[in-house]
């Protein structure tokens, strides 16, 4: 647990950034006009920024002192006294561009700015205001944020905030993160940090963050579209400096039950909701990374490569892929099945080896209890440390999110790239989705990376899973196609193509898009996925590109 030293009189800051613009900029700035007009509290200042879905200006900034009283019952004249020229000037010299700094700023001059200029941006701006202090940072808007291109995702620009990236606009201003340390400085890590997102609660968050913030507080699942009350934090904050009890653990914690009390009443609605606060002391989450991948410094194999001795041993592999599939199955899973709870899927899959032990006992089938034994033990190890980051003020309210115990993980029934990849049809230019997840910390660490969660979904579970193409007993097929003249097989190639593209997944309203287009692709069982390849000429070549195989009826209609 981090050092929790009683500095009770100590000043608070509380920063907001607000992805405004999408369709949450309505309850955005509906949940910061709340805060704005509650009563101040003298240790407790208030830094803001709302993007709007405007081009008029680049956006709303706040700072609200807790030594200078409200003046005025609007946000409009309480905003940063900033001239607009100079702030729209401000703008236009962001230093543009995605990651890799090809992206251009179009848009400086008549509106917003991309989430990657205007973060980092704002969080620089709101250090300067307010330098000393504990600091509290809140992250609203849309998610996921692990594997999709959704997190504060804004449409003017179109854009998105990665998990590596957001590591990198955190650990370059908090705590002791790389860009810290290439530097040779330590600043201080935030006190807490808080997701008003949806499926931020994630092992891979955790992870990404653990070097950045002393304790998180997020959801695994949706979360209400009125967000979190952020009103009821400066009042909770408030109460624990007058009562000297403001420590970071209290303060996460109290932010927390305010949150699970506040959304109580969304039950009525019909509405489930969880809620889970997390100690990301670097040894905790670190030996939960390891039990996860590689291992432990006492020898003992992690869940990765214990899955990768059963799975590749021939004695096991059926076994340990079919006890992978029903535990998967049976455990809580989150947002088109793509997010499964690990301590609950762990769980499950530990009881399976143990049924499986039991069955192979006193008989001679050595290796096999070996392998089985391994998984079990690895499985026992990531609830331990699950048990240790989760802290007790975690819950849920409702059936659909009931057996959440604080983190899940990315868990895809089939693998995701061509849906993801294409964003929901919209012709943007984002990475790959394999190169994208394989760059977060969890994936790419020296300590993680020789038995990644990564390289267990992408060469182990999903290729394993995944069914044949199935097959047809025309022996006629084949050559009636490779018979057919060039244009013809160009025709059918260009319409069985313009098919796919209608039919790649959407991510919809919880998937930080202005769509409400949803994905009615079958994306839990692992059908057969189209592939690359180069030549379409051959038929055999045609049904691997597609990952289906075409009847002579279905070319001779479309060619």
């Amino acid at each position: 647990m981090a050092d929790e030293t009683n500095n009770t009189q100590e000043t608070w800051n509380i920063f907001l950034y607000l992805a405004g613009d999408s369709n949450l900029s309505e309850q955005l700035l509906t949940a910061l006009q709340a805060l704005s007009t509650v009563a101040k509290h003298p240790n407790i200042n208030i830094a803001a920024h709302l993007n709007f879905p405007s081009r008029v200006r680049p956006g709303l900034r706040l700072a609200l002192d807790g030594s200078s009283p409200i003046t005025s019952p609007n946000l409009v004249s309480q905003q940063d006294p900033t001239n607009e020229k100079d702030e729209i000037s401000r703008v236009s010299k962001l230093k543009a561009g995605w990651r890799n700094g090809k992206r251009t700023l179009s848009h400086a001059r008549r509106g917003n700015v991309h989430p990657l200029d205007s973060l980092p941006d704002f969080i620089k701006w709101a250090k300067d205001k307010y330098p000393n202090g504990k600091d509290i940072l809140i992250l609203a808007g849309h998610g996921p944020i692990v594997a999709e291109h959704s997190f504060l995702w804004e449409d003017n620009p179109r854009g998105y905030v990665s998990l590596a990236s957001l590591s990198e606009i955190l650990s370059a201003q908090f705590g002791n993160g790389s860009e810290n340390e290439k530097n040779g400085s330590k600043n201080k890590k935030l006190a807490v940090l808080l997701f008003d997102s949806c499926m931020a609660g994630c092992v891979e968050v955790a992870y990404e963050m653990r070097k950045c913030a002393e304790y998180m507080i997020t959801s695994q699942g949706l979360v209400p579209s009125a967000g979190r009350p952020f009103y009821k934090y400066q009042q909770a904050l408030g109460k624990l400096i007058d009562d000297k009890t403001a420590t970071p653990i209290a303060v996460a914690q109290e932010m927390c039950k305010v949150s699970f009390a506040h959304h109580t009443d969304f039950i009525l609605s019909g509405r489930s909701f969880d809620i889970a606060c997390c100690d990301l002391a670097e040894e905790k989450v670190e030996s939960l990374a390891n039990w996860l991948s590689a291992g432990v410094p006492k020898g003992k194999p992690g869940l990765v490569a214990a899955l990768r001795q059963g799975l590749t041993d021939p004695t096991t592999k059926e076994i340990v892929t079919d006890m992978l599939v029903a535990a998967h199955w049976k455990s809580q899973s989150y947002w088109k099945e793509l997010y499964t709870d690990l301590y609950d899927f762990c769980e499950i899959l530990g009881q399976k080896c143990e049924q499986q032990v039991n069955i192979c006992t006193g008989s001679t089938e050595g290796k096999t209890v070996g392998n089985i034994t391994a998984i079990k033990e690895a499985c026992a190890g990531i609830m331990e440390a699950i048990n240790k980051i989760v802290l007790p003020e975690t819950d849920y309210i409702g059936p659909d999110y009931q057996y959440s115990h604080g983190l899940s993980i990315f868990f895809p029934w089939s693998d995701p790239s061509h849906v993801i990849d294409d964003d929901a049809g919209h012709g943007d230019k984002f990475p790959p989705f394999w190169r994208d997840y394989g760059e977060i910390a969890l994936n790419s660490d020296k300590n993680t990376k020789m038995a990644s969660w990564i390289m267990f979904l992408r060469d182990m579970y999903l290729t394993g899973t995944e069914r044949e193409v199935r097959g047809r007993k025309d022996d006629e097929l084949a050559t009636h196609y490779n018979d057919l003249p060039k244009a013809e097989k160009a025709n059918i190639r260009n319409r069985l193509e313009s098919m796919e593209n209608k039919g790649g997944g959407s991510s919809g309203k919880g998937g930080g898009s202005s769509s409400d287009d949803d994905c009615e692709c079958p994306s839990i069982k692992n059908y057969a996925r189209r592939k690359p390849t180069k030549d379409l000429s051959d038929y055999d070549e045609l049904y691997r590109r597609y990952r289906w195989q075409p009847s002579k009826n279905f070319i001779n209609a479309i060619k």
